[in-house]
């Protein structure tokens, strides 16, 4: 396994969490705009800044996959003798 899919994997597997709670947050506002998720209401957070942290979060993301992309596409010093 290379070090892009397992940073990309536990990326994913950090991430998932936030993303369910934005979403069950998105939808319980569309119902109730004072609607409170997981201690978490529309007032404290709201989607356009959910928007925003998902947006650097994916930057971030894409950073941290190039490097790792580079890091992998080295050679490995030769064996010493």
């Amino acid at each position: 396994m290379t070090l892009e899919t397992e940073l990309r994997e536990l990326m994913e597997q950090v991430a998932a969490a936030d993303y369910e709670l934005a979403a069950r947050l998105k939808d319980a506002a569309r119902e109730d705009a004072d609607a409170e998720v997981d201690g978490v209401s529309n007032g404290t957070l709201m989607t356009v800044d959910l928007l925003r942290i998902r947006g650097r979060l994916d930057g971030l993301r894409e950073a941290v996959l190039a490097l790792a992309r580079k890091f992998d596409s080295l050679e490995a010093p030769p064996p010493m003798t």
